[in-house]
């Protein structure tokens, strides 16, 4: 999936920017956005894809690793199906989940995953597969392959779409993306036609009319299918797709086709039996239009009213075609003709036979008008819907109002036959309802008081409510803000919101866990909450205070519930799954910290610190998953397991598809799962982190005020504009350059940590670089040292004001500063190596001169000097031999741009040294010397009772032998006069024998008498003389 820039308001610099107009007519007909009520049903959540409502009321919740859960409404859980074993190449996994019209009687579940076995990397395969749910058991043994989707060779599993929708006559349509190398192209259209650019050529997926990829699939899945994948087997081809089959006489059309081209069509929201098809796809990187390349990059959304060729990558933008590139000559031939689009690529005419591509025809159909779009700034003269802004089109689903259906929740008429979409990276949602020719009737934003974090997917379940699955802010496990969500209108009253947290989630037995409802509030305020707490979910109320607590003795999974309840009647539950009898894994990157700068293409030391409560650590089990984080989200890039001691290396990459100047960084996600402990399940410790690279382009920016695009330059407009890059750690950074421009002086670039009046971190003058013409550029480098860093990591705001602020009036004209890219500069790194590395004296001098030389390490590169005893400081160009004799003081240093000094020191002495050898002599004369310690006394005996005995002594051991060893005589019987006890004493020795000589070694002489039940005792006193040897056969 491919997002682009978030949340950006600002200046977008064209030429003839026009105002928008309104978005929507007859929004006072909609009921007010505070009736509508936003329950958390399930937060424990990784990765979720997809959502499916039953019949009865169920939640089917797709995860991308495989797992199906389901959530309950009877008992208000969340329970695990089962688990598709499923490989997760790219941004594939399980992706898409469709439940067949029948349902309620076959239990049919249709699943598009790509199969463990064999690997994908053999094959590239991606499945669609019908299994059968019963109750709420995924019977994994049912599994009915249906749909085999070829991907190409060469695509990692990138942009790949993969999403199921079902029309009620059983028609299933598989949405696919073009699997093409997103930014090699400058984010527009990859159209590289030169030998061994296939990867780069979009021409041969999505403009392919006989390649699966970049299109929108429509089958219909045979009740009893064959053994064999296929058309006739599996699935029937459903009448009036794209290409007709009977007329495909040269094999160059896939009937399956129902729509092509399309970049990413990510996801489905409805399917009707006519044929007509509402979903969204998404579209190039480019943040700003290019009068030789074509227009920005745009997403949209498409009310399909029949088969059609929607034109990527030669169309996207109404009226706005793309530029046939010459890759060579880096040169435009003129733009494509959206009514007569020739695909004469040769990688479709002639397609690389180990590609795993068919050829397609060379002429295409035209290029139909996709119904909405947008761009990723508010604003865009390029579309009519220009107060929609963001790179994440999501198709959500169409309503339909039932007034027959009695619950109390259901949407109002209103909703009727309207369409939900949203987007994935700015997270608004709105509705549209359209007009009978598929032109927008009118639309609205959605329940923009409620803001749900990267929206995934949306289903209307059978009580009229909407059920929402969030994603989370994050990249992939243990997301922030993941969450599935019930969405109910509340004409009347409102229902309460359930607050509570618990300060535990697991632990060892006894769990004490401490209950809070202090978060609960209500929507109607005059309402009065009571509150019941049930901490063993058995139905029955334990407590009613708002603050709680429980202590659970009995090892294994519980869930604690609690239920908030208004004054008119109205409840909300919340769930709190525990485990008692095993604490979860800490788990945290401690290396490199969180935010550090990294370069993408390094190799990077790594720690991942593990503490487990219930025992060891087995650091072979860390996962440690690299992915490149581009834009919003993050395409995994590699898994690595650290060593014994939770070490490791390892090179991030730039995954396939993610070249050139787009916004890139590396994310690195810890997972440790711990062995469980009998009845207490296994548990997951999760830590993440990200890190950008010292340098970026400010074109990419992520999030701004004020702040725009001219002719690919970020422009800035007046004081207190701003642009902001998430996520980095100062503590090795002595300062920032950054490239500026500026027409006029008065300019300070000013740098803040986590808000544009967040605490300055660094500063730099911009002076006036004397552009001669009107936003024209004249760059220089600014430094700004760092001061007042805050630990950990923080996101930086680069904001523009005056240097004297005071000096200048409220309508005095700002400078005109443009802002091309910025540097984190390290504290300089610098080495020194000696050669010898060691005097060859043997008082460690040298006899022979001595060569250094000074090497600069780290990102930072510094120029080097040194000096030598005290002397002039010399730049440092290559080797130096010292020959001097004399003891020598070396002194070197590093400077790097941003005059960040780091200095160390030598000390070595050259001169002439001769041995002599002279003799000393002593002698040692043989010695074996037993010491024995006070006598060993067991006190008295209890006749009758049995008993083990005790009692010890020490003794010292000097031995200058090569070995020794300690012996007893046999110890035999204490004894009483004539009378000894029946049973023999045992000696035991602390050490008993040594390899070496040994001086004043102490050991535990220890004695032990057993005393039985029968045994019978004489009064008087035991005792026993042994007879204790130190010996050695090497005196």
């Amino acid at each position: 999936m491919r997002v682009g820039r978030a949340r950006i308001a600002g200046l977008l610099l064209t030429a003839g920017l026009c105002a928008a107009g309104p978005p929507a007519a007859h929004a006072q007909d909609a009921p007010p956005d505070d009736r509508f009520d936003v329950t958390l049903l399930d937060k424990s959540i990784t990765q979720g894809t997809r959502i499916a409502t039953t019949p009865d009321g169920r939640v089917l919740l797709a995860e991308r690793d495989g797992r199906l859960k389901v959530w309950k409404p009877t008992t208000q859980t969340t329970v695990v199906a089962g688990q598709i074993p499923t490989g997760q190449p790219g941004e594939l996994g399980f992706m898409g989940l469709a439940l067949s019209p029948d349902f309620a009687t076959t239990g049919y579940v249709y699943a598009h995953y790509v199969p463990l076995v064999p690997s994908y990397n053999t094959t590239h395969i991606s499945r669609v597969s019908r299994f059968t749910l019963t109750g709420d058991t995924l019977d994994l043994t049912s599994e009915k392959p249906i749909y085999d989707i070829q991907h190409p060779a060469y695509a990692g599993g990138g942009h790949s779409a993969g999403d199921l929708e079902f029309a009620p006559n059983g028609d299933l349509y598989i949405s696919t993306g073009d699997n093409t190398n997103c930014c090699a192209s400058f984010g527009y259209p990859p159209m590289d036609e030169r030998p061994g650019q296939t990867a780069n050529d979009s021409q041969t997926t999505a403009a392919n009319t006989n390649n699966p990829m970049g299109k929108i699939l429509r089958i219909h899945p045979l009740a009893a299918p064959g053994a064999t994948v296929g058309a006739g087997s599996t699935y029937s081809i459903p009448p009036g797709n794209l290409f007709d089959e009977s007329q495909d006489t040269d094999n160059k059309t896939l009937p399956e086709i129902y729509a092509m081209g399309l970049r990413n069509p990510f996801t489905i929201g409805n399917a009707k039996s006519n044929g007509e098809l509402w979903f969204a796809d998404y579209g190039p990187d480019a943040t700003l239009a290019d009068p030789t390349r074509g227009p920005a990059g745009h997403v949209s959304m498409i009310l399909a009213k029949q088969p059609a060729n929607f034109g990527w990558p030669y169309c996207y933008v109404p009226g706005l075609p793309y530029a046939d590139w010459d890759y060579v000559a880096n040169v435009s031939r003129g733009y494509y003709d959206c009514d007569h689009l020739v695909n004469n690529s040769p990688n479709n005419l002639n397609p690389p036979a180990n590609q795993l591509v068919n050829g397609g025809r060379l002429n295409l159909p035209p290029a139909t008008k996709r119904t909405m779009w947008w761009t990723y700034s508010a604003g865009s003269p390029t579309t009519p819907f220009s107060d929609l802004f963001g790179g994440g089109a999501m198709a959500g689903p169409l309503y339909a109002f039932d007034a027959g259906n009695p619950s109390t929740t259901k949407f109002p008429a209103w909703f009727n036959d309207r369409y939900f979409y949203f987007d994935w990276t700015t997270d608004w949602v709105q509705t549209v309802a359209f007009n009978p020719d598929g032109t927008v009737k009118d639309r609205k934003f959605f329940l923009p008081i409620h803001t749900f974090v990267k929206p995934m997917d949306m289903k209307f379940g059978p009580d009229g409510s909407l059920y929402v699955l969030a994603y989370g802010n994050g990249w992939g496990t243990n997301n922030d803000d993941t969450g599935l969500y019930k969405v109910d209108y509340a004409p009347g009253n409102r229902a309460p919101i359930a607050g509570g947290s618990a300060d535990k989630d697991s632990g060892a037995a006894p769990l004490t866990v401490n209950f809070d409802a202090t978060g609960s509030s209500d929507p109607d305020v005059t309402d009065t909450l009571t509150y019941a707490w049930d901490f063993t979910n058995d139905g029955v109320t334990d407590a009613t205070t708002l603050k709680a607590s429980h202590t659970y003795t009995t090892p294994g999974a519980v869930t604690a519930r609690l239920t908030v309840t208004d004054s008119h009647g109205s409840s909300t539950v919340q769930n709190f799954p525990l485990v008692v009898g095993n604490a979860r894994p800490v788990v945290k990157i401690t290396a490199p910290a969180d935010g550090t700068p990294l370069e993408i293409g390094q190799p990077v030391s790594y720690h991942v610190d593990v503490t487990d409560a219930d025992g060891p650590v087995d650091c072979t089990k860390v996962a440690l998953q690299v992915s490149l984080g581009h834009n919003s989200h993050a395409h995994p890039d590699q898994i690595v397991t650290p060593d014994a001691n939770c070490n490791g290396t390892v090179t991030p990459n730039r995954t396939a598809g993610h070249t050139g100047t787009i916004y890139v960084f590396t994310v690195f996600e810890a997972t440790y799962t711990d062995a469980g402990n009998g009845a207490a399940p296994a548990l997951t410790g999760y830590a993440k982190a990200r890190y950008s690279p010292h340098t970026q382009p400010t074109s990419v920016y992520p999030l701004g005020e004020g702040t725009g695009l001219y002719t690919g330059q970020t422009f800035m407009q007046g004081p207190g504009h701003w642009l902001m890059f998430e996520g980095y750690n100062l503590a090795r950074i002595g300062a920032i350059t950054m490239s500026t421009s500026s027409r006029g002086p008065g300019g300070t670039m000013e740098i803040h940590a986590d808000s544009p009046t967040g605490p300055l971190v660094g500063s730099a003058v911009m002076p006036d670089t004397k552009p001669a013409a009107s936003l024209q550029r004249i760059y220089t480098t600014i430094t700004a040292p760092t001061t007042n860093k805050p630990a950990g990591s923080h996101d930086l705001y680069f904001v523009t004001n005056w240097t004297d602020p005071a000096a200048h009036g409220p309508s005095e004209v700002f400078p005109e500063i443009f802002f091309n890219t910025y540097t984190l500069v390290e504290y300089p790194e610098v080495s020194l190596s000696l050669t010898p590395a060691t005097g060859d004296a043997s008082n460690g001098w040298y006899t022979t001169p001595v060569k250094f030389t000074i090497a600069s390490t780290g990102f930072s590169a510094a120029t080097r000097e040194y000096r030598l005893d005290g002397g002039a400081w010399t730049p440092y160009t290559a080797e130096v031999t010292v020959g001097a004799p004399g003891a020598h003081t070396l002194e070197y240093r590093g400077t790097n741009a941003a005059g960040t000094t780091a200095i160390g020191t030598k000390t070595f002495t050259i001169g002439a040294v001769t041995d002599t050898p002279g003799t000393v002599s002593g002698s040692v004369p043989a010695t074996l010397s037993l010491t024995l310690g006070a006598p060993a006394t067991f006190g008295a005996f209890t006749p009758g009772v049995a008993k083990d005995y005790t009692a010890s002594t020490t003794a010292t051991v000097t031995s200058t032998a090569g070995d020794a060893a300690l012996s007893v005589s046999d110890p035999g019987h204490l004894t009483n006069g004539a009378f000894a006890l029946p049973e023999a004493l045992q000696v035991a020795f602390s050490k008993a024998s040594w390899a070496a000589p040994a001086s004043n070694d102490a050991v535990t002489l220890t004695f032990k008498q057993h005393i039985g039940a029968g045994d019978a005792l004489r009064t008087g006193a035991y005792s026993k003389t042994l007879t204790f040897t130190l010996s050695t056969t090497t005196p």
